[in-house]
């Protein structure tokens, strides 16, 4: 075979158009619009479920009936408001104080005694048991007291120290059945705030049995009771209540303790 026949029968290739798009190029083109499409809506709907082109939206649930409360129901009714009306107030009666009371203590029972040959023989210089002739005490009357030993009235003299009239005190002195002075007696003096033992023969300007509690500087009325104890603590006399003196001549109390019987 010639060449001239086998170029009338080799088919010739088609020519490429240029300058155009072909089918695939559009393909792509939609394919890839539709992924920005897919994506961006499903960012939206990730980001608010409820937008209205979810094809999956959330599902709405019924909506509960509620059935009516059995039993009546109660209407509050209006509670009166009280009001309260304050009385008057009631004037209080108006206190006239009278005159005040002061309690008297009772007075120790004490017998009249009597001094035989006192008028003739006493020195007011000398404390009690060192008195002539005052040795021996008589009662003129039944002796009534629980204790062996009972009191002399309280006498009053001013104090003859250097305190002078800065100076109030209780003193006195014990002694025996037969006038002689007993020492080493317990006598205790209490009053408001003030407690003290002292032992008779510890203050031998009122005798050789004597004994002085100082219980103030200045004179003033003060109240005090004082008791005789033996040596063990027990009591040999009633209480004797004293008050002492408010001037300077009366600044010093003198208490004397008497024996009048045997005691053990």
């Amino acid at each position: 075979m010639s060449n001239s026949a086998l170029d009338r029968h080799t088919p010739t290739p088609p020519a490429h158009k240029s300058g155009g798009l072909n089918c695939l190029d559009v393909m792509t083109v939609l394919f890839l619009l539709a992924s920005v499409v897919i994506i961006s809506a499903t960012v939206l709907i990730i980001n608010d479920p409820e937008a209205p082109f979810n094809p999956f939206p959330k599902a709405t649930l019924p909506k509960l009936v509620e059935f009516p409360t059995a039993g009546p129901t109660s209407t509050p009714s209006s509670t009166p408001t009280m009001t309260v009306t304050p009385l008057p107030p009631t004037p209080f009666p108006t206190f006239t104080p009278t005159s005040t009371f002061t309690p008297t203590a009772s007075p120790t029972i004490t017998p009249t005694l009597v001094i035989p040959g006192a008028a003739a023989t006493t020195d007011p210089s000398l404390p009690a048991d060192a008195q002539p002739g005052l040795n021996l005490v008589t009662p003129t009357e039944e002796i009534t007291s629980a204790f062996p030993f009972i009191t002399r009235d309280v006498r009053y003299e001013a104090n003859l120290n250097s305190q002078g009239c800065q100076w109030v005190s209780i003193a006195g002195n014990v002694t025996g059945i037969s006038g002689e002075p007993l020492t080493d007696l317990a006598i205790e003096v209490i009053g408001d705030g003030y407690q003290k033992i002292l032992f008779s023969g510890s203050a031998q300007q009122f005798g050789l049995s004597g004994f002085e509690f100082p219980v103030g500087t200045t004179p003033r009325r003060l109240q005090f009771s004082v008791q005789l104890l033996n040596s063990t603590g027990v009591p040999i006399s009633d209480f004797i209540f004293v008050t002492t003196g408010e001037t300077c001549s009366d600044n010093v109390a003198i208490v004397e303790f008497v024996q009048t019987r045997s005691y053990q």
